[in-house]
């Protein structure tokens, strides 16, 4: 009987071993990926990459925002309606109070 117990309380010794194990791993692999570092199988610095990544997507959708997504405003002095940008291949204007658009095909 006592045999039998001593063999249990190894068994469940060597679980929670690769419990605690498993636990430091997953708890470094969450730190790896929010805060930064590298591990011996994959030599990349994940938060880094996923931050140059999410600038460099950023970026891109800046540059076509500006292209197609003109900034309008009406002007205070000549009341005109304005933009700072262009708009390529679409008309707008106000007109009686209301705000008008229309896609120009060539």
């Amino acid at each position: 009987m006592a045999k039998d117990k001593a063999t249990q309380a190894e068994i469940s010794q060597t679980a929670a071993g690769q419990s605690a194990t498993s636990a430091q791993d997953s708890a470094l692999l969450a730190k790896r990926y929010s805060e930064g570092g590298v591990v011996p199988e994959d030599a990349e610095d994940n938060a880094r990459w996923y931050c140059q990544q999410t600038k460099s997507l950023k970026e891109q959708v800046d540059q076509i925002a500006k292209i197609s997504i003109p900034r309008f405003y009406v002007d205070p002095v000549t009341m005109k309606f304005m933009s700072e940008t262009e708009a390529t291949g679409i008309r707008f204007w106000y007109e009686n109070g209301k705000f008008y658009g229309e896609e120009i095909i060539a």
